[in-house]
């Protein structure tokens, strides 16, 4: 009792009384990354428990132990992220220069309009000379010498009809080239009403 009064005094005497403890912070970003980490390292270990007794319960193969367990769906994950690279990489290599990094994701370059005109402008003329070398239009979008690929890295599609020849392949109003040669900008309804007998895209 003595000691508690003791205290209480030089707490009441003292001219400035610090408590607490110093603490370490951490940024908001590694904060999230954390977080992010413990729920898929928690949602590995529940997998991985539900994997074992859906094995042990469904399979008259042997008993399946949690490491084991552990074991295969960390392999089972490992493949699907090889395919998805694998799926990643091919697109990249049929669509060169379609898509950039950013961040952690990769999106769909941006390409100006000046760009646009410009690659279907080309082509209008590509397929002038095209035709007055051969006497008629190219069979299909794959003949060699031809700039089908724009400047995002994906392919126009070559439809020749009456009006239109070749059409960008993406984007609510989508530039053209008609039969006449000119280039103009067309709402896809509207294109894909010209397309198609009774304007069903």
């Amino acid at each position: 009792m003595r000691s508690v009064g003791l205290c209480i005094g030089a707490a009441l005497l003292s001219p400035a009384a610090h408590a607490g403890m110093p603490s370490v912070l951490l940024t908001e970003v590694v904060t999230l990354r954390l977080e992010a980490i413990s729920f898929f390292v928690l949602a590995l270990l529940l997998i991985a428990a539900g994997v074992q007794q859906l094995w042990n319960r469904a399979t008259p193969l042997p008993r399946l132990a949690y490491p084991r367990s552990l074991g295969l769906v960390l392999l089972v994950g490992l493949l699907f992220h090889l395919v998805l690279t694998m799926i990643s990489g091919a697109r990249e290599l049929m669509t060169p220069g379609a898509w950039r990094r950013e961040g952690a994701l990769h999106i769909l370059a941006a390409v100006t309009m000046d760009e646009r005109l410009e690659h279907m402008g080309q082509l209008a003329r590509a397929l002038e000379r095209y035709v007055g070398e051969h006497g008629t239009l190219p069979p299909h979008e794959y003949t060699a010498g031809l700039p089908w690929v724009g400047p995002g890295g994906l392919r126009v599609i070559y439809r020749p009809a009456p009006d239109i020849l070749a059409m960008e392949p993406t984007g609510g109003e989508r530039l053209v080239i008609r039969a006449d040669g000119t280039i103009g900008a067309v709402d896809v309804t509207a294109l894909f009403g010209e397309q198609r007998p009774g304007g069903q895209p």
